[in-house]
């Protein structure tokens, strides 16, 4: 199967039940504590986009690595993505407009193809809603210096492969805690990035992944 039928797979089964939680969660922590906290008060609305582009050899994905600043945030590795703005339209149009503010990607070129099971994060009291968009190529990034480190990318099969799938340590509310994570070389993606990624990469293997040429 060729990468636009694919990409044509992935948005009909995006159209279907998602895999949603219980996918998400088989990437959150292990301790029951964590795994249920609840918001606090009304959550602040966010949205992440997962980018896909065409190589000769495969498609692949983009991450960001924030900088470091106070909050519980600093310095993951995460999606291209933010808080909603008041004068946004709706939350597609945030994870287009900070996906180009951040790594310099022109709304125009992309196709948003679907999206994800929102997902709670109590932590900092957002709400992500995390959206799939495909674009055939990219010329460059540009990354936004004051909010990104560096750019992170990998190939849709090499972030599917179980190698790929480990665990790490991490302090969570001063607490050490084992969490899953997807290992890219020396890095490590957990939390809510991960639990998007989980569900993703489960709508991808429905679409025909491990088919794709």
């Amino acid at each position: 199967m060729d990468h636009m039928a694919f990409i044509q797979n992935i948005q009909n089964e995006l159209l279907k039940d998602l895999p949603g939680h219980s996918y998400q969660y088989q990437m959150a922590p292990a301790d029951r504590h964590i795994r249920h906290l609840r918001m606090e008060g009304t959550p602040k609305n966010a949205a992440v986009l997962i980018l896909l582009y065409a190589l000769q050899d495969g498609l692949e994905t983009v991450f960001i690595k924030r900088t470091q600043y106070p909050g519980p945030h600093s310095n993951q590795i995460s999606f291209p993505g933010g808080k909603a703005d008041p004068s946004d339209p709706d939350l597609q149009f945030t994870a287009l407009r900070e996906t180009r503010e951040e790594i310099g990607v022109d709304p125009g070129q992309i196709n948003i193809l679907g999206a994800l099971t929102p997902l709670d994060i109590p932590v900092s009291n957002f709400k992500v809603f995390p959206y799939i968009g495909f674009t055939q190529s990219i010329s460059k990034f540009t990354i936004q210096m004051q909010e990104v480190q560096f750019l992170l990318t990998e190939k849709l099969e090499v972030l599917n492969h179980p190698m790929n799938h480990g665990t790490m340590e991490v302090m969570i509310q001063e607490k050490p805690f084992q969490v899953p994570c997807f290992i890219i070389g020396e890095h490590r993606i957990w939390g809510a990035t991960a639990m998007i990624l989980r569900e993703f990469l489960e709508v991808a293997r429905r679409a025909g992944l491990n088919s794709v040429q």
